[in-house]
């Protein structure tokens, strides 16, 4: 199964919607309160390993300051699925998976963690639904 299958089952048995991007797939997950996150899904190599990426962009990584960056890595060590982690200038939330062996039902359920968290994180620290 290729990324664009693996996103349209995982759509497809969610209800989400995903978008086609540059960089892979953008997968909108609707969140309490008429919130949404958005979670790109992007395939790379790990050798000669196919994997896929799951990102959500919590906020701008100028406002995590010493505190928030200690409590950032104090969620780390319990999340289920994923990790905090900065990537181009954001603070996100993000998982890896080997595209071989991962099934819809088990990255649907990675994403929908990952959404959440990102959703939490965002409203907490963001006080806005951006992402």
């Amino acid at each position: 199964m290729n990324l664009r299958e693996l996103v349209e089952k995982i759509c497809a048995k969610e209800g989400w919607t995903s978008t086609a991007s540059t960089d892979g797939w953008e997968i909108v997950i609707p969140q309490p309160k008429g919130r949404r996150q958005a979670v790109m899904a992007a395939s790379f190599k790990d050798g000669t390993e196919g994997m896929v990426r799951y990102t959500s962009v919590v906020g701008d990584a100028v406002s995590i300051d010493d505190r928030r960056a200690r409590t950032a890595l104090e969620l780390n060590a319990r999340m289920p699925h994923g990790c905090l982690a900065l990537s181009a200038g954001n603070l996100v939330v993000t998982a890896t998976r080997p595209l071989k062996t991962t099934t819809p039902e088990t990255s649907a359920q990675a994403v929908k963690f990952l959404a959440k968290q990102a959703d939490t994180y965002e409203r907490l620290i963001y006080s806005g639904d951006k992402h």
